[in-house]
């Protein structure tokens, strides 16, 4: 359990309380009936708490309600370590899409931001320092906000480790999963954002946000049409993808 190995602050801004169902343990701090301003506000809000509640730690790491933390303690003991931390802005791991009927599992991969969400906002473990850097989660990115924290940390030197271990399962029931092309328009904006008008990025950033748009077509239709081709090209271009796990 993460609460064992590292502090855990619970920040819930739902309307009831679920203080019954809080583990007793004394690294857990749980703050209810939390104002909802969104998810950015959220985030921001939180980490801010963490900072303050735990004075000592020098990175924070989000998990979402219906996620499932699901790294051995004996290796997120290693990687917390003092040595292991020092000098990293984020330490990504790879993780699981969880969906109704297949689950994904995933290598993460930032040097390919600008593609696209290369790796995975829950799990991640953030330092404090660059959160307050970047200024935070942007208000007025509400469902992709990681990604464009992501990608200004790119753009500002972000120093990170990955690892190939599965940190969390993700249920993927998320803004950015409900309203998909929401989320590209969102990363589409973050991108030309970013970078000086007619820069090489730019107008890398334009030919990713097409594509993007163009894969996720793609891949509806072919959900519809047919699951198992779709698989098998996954499986042959996507790189990141270590596997997929069906369920009937």
């Amino acid at each position: 359990m993460l609460s064992q190995v590292a502090g855990h602050l619970i920040y819930d801004s739902s309307k009831v309380t679920s203080r019954d169902l809080v583990p007793r343990n004394d690294k857990v701090i749980y703050l209810d009936l939390q104002p909802a301003h969104g998810i950015s506000a959220a985030l921001n809000a939180s980490q801010a708490m963490a900072s303050s509640l735990f004075p000592d730690s020098t990175h924070y790491c989000y998990v979402h309600s219906r996620d499932k933390w699901t790294l051995n303690n004996d290796i997120l003991c290693s990687i917390l370590s003092s040595n292991a931390l020092a000098g990293l802005d984020a330490i990504f791991g790879g993780y699981a899409n969880t969906y109704i009927k297949h689950t994904d599992y995933f290598l993460p991969c930032f040097s390919k931001i600008l593609t696209g969400m290369t790796v995975s906002h829950v799990g991640a473990i953030i330092s404090h320092h660059f959160h307050h850097c970047l200024g935070g989660y942007r208000n007025d990115y509400l469902f992709a906000m990681d990604y464009d924290f992501f990608l200004r940390g790119s753009k500002n030197g972000f120093v990170y480790k990955e690892y190939s271990d599965i940190f969390v399962d993700i249920d993927m029931t998320g803004v950015s999963s409900d309203h998909p092309y929401r989320a590209l328009f969102e990363c589409s904006k973050s991108r030309l954002q970013a970078f000086p008008l007619f820069s090489s990025q730019f107008s890398l950033g334009i030919v990713f946000s097409l594509i993007a748009i163009v894969k996720r077509l793609i891949y509806e239709f072919m959900s519809f049409a047919s699951p198992s081709t779709l698989s098998c090209i996954r499986k042959r271009i996507n790189q990141r993808l270590l596997f997929e796990e069906r369920r009937t």
